[in-house]
């Protein structure tokens, strides 16, 4: 059990307050929230668990001796079968196959078999035992690139040639480096002969197509045919010389390469010059040998990269790009460019583009709503919902009132009234319950995972598990998961499932006091952190991204640091970032920080959290006098733009559950959108040839 956090929080004091009088140190104690249980803290079994601890501790350093003297007072342990494993694995030069076959039919194929296995052919492997490499592959395939490989060695190894030609060539074929364990069956491959022109020069432009160069100039080592060869050369010319494509001759040289070669080209030239690559295509076009889809690739990719800067017009070469509006994506950029320039009629032409399914999307009702309602010479009111003189315009917002989305919510913004949660509970059979827990040993040992605080490996006995699930059953992992504690998946699987009105599920309120102590010492109110954790972890206090952010408020160490310095919360190490009491106490007073730096605008200062501060400040200088609903549908990043949707969503939707009122905007911000902002308030577009940046 992790300890309660001590009473001494009450004392903290976060927020703009901190920063003008000295503070004592911020959490002298050890401080640590309490887990959220649910039913996965069985009593029967809380005995057992420091005995497993101190066996699976002795076992992973080789000693089975303890595992020996515990084994028949734990068998009953759900998490058993793990101990088992390793106790085999530490014995692996005394069994053979059959104790392994032994173990999987005790225990069936589930994640300690799986880990068992790859120990078990890493162990054959190194005792370059092929024969038995190879049964036991057979038996219990895992198919990773290095045990793949290894299956072709050891077909070569036990005279099976035909087998190892023909894993080499179907794991040849990958546009990046494969696993070191190919190394040795790929030269043998090579020396019988079995390498030919075309499949070298197949891998070469796969390689090619994955921008992955240096790895492309190792393989042209390995095409020597002169065709081939010539293909090569004129690809690194045009590389060089983006233009020689135009020259006479170069696509038939090219032949089957031309379509790589082009994109390529065109992409790097593109990045580097969005002008004179957008030149460039645009005559390669109308001369180059490509068929219609061929040209559709690059036109998409070129059109909406173009698109999507909102600080050029490019709307000539769009036209040429894509003059039929048949891509959705591009036409959707084409509309926001013309939000950014509050060109209303533009709006108005563009929406109808679209395909049906996406014009009935709320984000481009919304914007229908407002198009058809703008009028540059009409009186403006104090309250919005006054000035919507269009009836068609009122009924689509009227309508779009009753979604539970961000638009449907602007949209109640604009009538003044609350938003609609159109909550609904998952109805759940308790017998099915019962049933599904009896057939998976896994159910059994995921609340254990979850009891001892080992989030990643009960994920990874779910994630074992998921496949072998059927319809009716998946959703029910999304209530266990909740009866559990474990928030994360209960939110992950209603997502998955489509549970979407389930807002138990989906809106957990784990924490909620500590929330509100903590948001209220920041002059926060506390559905806002609250919303930011919901979208940054879904409430996984061991959450890591790709780079590096940690813990439940998802915090990069380098912000920690200085949030903890200019704040004077003790802070020692990244670490500490996996205690929710700290994560939350940082989290929340860092989004404080933000809110200040950015003069109070709750929407900048969400935006930053997500996209960095010095970003948002250049979205700010170049599009800050938009209004606030256009301001937030241009953020140049879709990631960026989806998270303040959200965080702006789900902050209303927690205020209604937690018995506030259920604004997402307050009168100022709700001022702040298009219908009510002065009409001047437009921007200019640069010319091309003013710049050629693009975000």
């Amino acid at each position: 059990m992790i300890p309660l956090i001590d009473k001494t929080i009450k004392k903290i004091r976060l927020g703009l307050a901190s920063k003008k009088a000295f503070m004592p140190v911020l959490l002298m104690c050890s401080c640590y929230l309490p887990a959220d249980q649910g039913q996965s803290d069985n009593p029967a079994y809380k005995p057992l668990r420091p005995v497993f601890l101190s066996v699976e501790k002795a076992l992973q350093k080789g000693d089975n001796t303890l595992f020996e003297q515990k084994k028949s007072h734990l068998k009953a342990y759900p998490l058993y079968p793990y101990l088992e494993a390793l106790s085999l694995k530490n014995r692996f030069f005394h069994i053979s196959q059959r104790d392994i076959d032994r173990f999987v039919k005790q225990h069936g194929k589930g994640l300690p078999t799986r880990q068992l296995q790859n120990e078990w052919l890493n162990f054959l492997l190194q005792q370059k035992q092929w024969r038995a490499y190879k049964m036991a592959y057979h038996k219990n395939p895992v198919p990773t690139p290095k045990f793949e490989c290894s299956l072709g060695v050891a077909y070569l190894n036990t005279q099976h040639p035909k087998l190892a030609w023909k894993k080499a060539e179907k794991l040849w074929l990958t546009g990046s480096s494969q696993h070191k364990s190919c190394n040795s069956l790929f030269i043998a491959w090579k020396k019988a002969g079995k390498l030919t022109q075309p499949l070298a020069e197949q891998r070469f432009w796969l390689a090619i197509d994955d921008s992955n160069i240096t790895f492309a100039r190792y393989l042209s080592k390995n095409i020597t045919n002169t065709p081939g060869q010539k293909r090569i050369e004129q690809f690194w010319k045009a590389r060089d010389i983006p233009w020689h494509l135009a020259k006479s001759g170069s696509a038939e040289a090219l032949g089957s390469a031309l379509e790589s070669t082009t994109q390529y080209v065109v992409k790097r030239l593109v990045r580097l010059n969005a002008q004179e690559g957008a030149s460039l295509w645009l005559a390669l076009r109308k001369t180059l040998p490509l068929n219609k889809t061929q040209k559709d690739k690059i036109d998409h990719w070129l059109a909406l990269r173009l698109a999507r800067n909102l600080r050029i017009n490019y709307d000539k070469t769009l036209a040429q790009l894509d003059p039929h509006y048949q891509f959705s994506d591009v036409t959707q950029w084409r509309i926001r460019q013309a939000l950014s320039r509050q060109d209303w009629p533009r709006v108005n032409r563009l929406i109808p583009q679209l395909p049906d399914k996406d014009q009935q999307h709320p984000r481009w009702q919304y914007w229908r709503a407002i198009a058809i309602a703008s009028n540059p010479s009409a009186i403006r009111k104090t309250r919005v919902h006054q000035n919507i003189k269009d009836q068609t315009s009122d009924t689509l917002l009227k309508s779009l009132s009753q979604e539970r989305d961000f638009y449907g919510f602007l949209a109640a913004e604009i009538r003044d009234q609350d938003v609609k949660l159109n909550a609904a509970r998952t109805s759940v059979n308790p017998k099915d319950v019962r049933r599904l827990i009896r057939q998976f040993d896994a159910f059994d040992r995921i609340p254990e995972w979850l009891a001892l605080g080992r989030y990643y490996e009960a994920q990874s006995e779910l994630n074992r598990l998921r496949p072998q699930l059927s319809e009716k059953q998946r959703p029910l992992v999304a209530w266990l998961a909740k009866q559990w504690g474990w928030h994360f998946q209960s939110i992950v699987t209603a997502a998955q499932e489509s549970l979407w009105d389930d807002l138990t599920l989906r809106f957990p309120l784990p924490k909620i006091d500590y929330f509100q102590t903590i948001a209220q010492e920041n002059k926060l109110d506390t559905s806002w952190p609250l919303a930011i954790t919901r979208q940054e972890s879904a409430f996984h206090p061991k959450a890591r991204s790709h780079k590096g952010a940690r813990g439940l408020m998802q915090l990069m160490p380098a912000t920690a640091r200085m949030t903890a310095r200019l704040n004077h919360i003790k802070y020692n190490s990244s670490r500490d970032l996996y205690n929710p009491a700290i994560n939350i106490v940082l989290g929340t007073a860092h989004l404080a920080d933000l809110k200040e730096r950015f003069d109070n605008n709750r929407i900048y200062a969400t935006a930053a959290y997500n996209a960095g501060s010095s970003r948002v400040r250049r979205w700010v200088k170049a599009r800050g006098n938009l209004p606030l609903d256009i301001w937030i549908e241009t953020i140049p990043f879709d990631e960026t733009r989806q998270y303040v949707q959200n965080v702006l969503t789900y902050r209303a939707i927690y205020n209604r559950l937690n018995q506030q009122p259920g604004n997402m905007l307050s009168d100022e911000e709700t001022s702040m959108l298009a219908l009510v902002s002065p009409a001047e308030n437009q921007v200019s577009m640069a010319s091309p040839e003013t710049s050629f940046e693009i975000p």
